[in-house]
């Protein structure tokens, strides 16, 4: 079986640069990747299904990155 390096683990030098941030920069760090995975899934889709309508694209990013999550047709 193949197995994958711990993604989720951090260096020690991205350990050191998070503790030098405030809480507000780290929030905003993260929220800066949020929307950047948010647009590429969208580009992404928009690419590869042409036909989709914007409520279709919305709720296939809502389903890939809150898994679990119910929208209204």
């Amino acid at each position: 079986m193949l197995e994958l390096p711990p993604f989720d683990i951090p260096d020690d030098a991205m350990v050191e640069v998070l503790r030098r941030m405030t809480p507000e920069e780290r929030l905003t760090v993260a929220n800066n990747m949020w929307v950047a995975a948010r647009n590429a899934i969208d580009h992404m889709l928009r690419t590869d299904h042409p036909e989709w309508s914007d409520a279709e694209i919305r709720r296939e990013i809502t389903r890939r990155m809150l898994p679990g999550t119910v929208l209204p047709d």
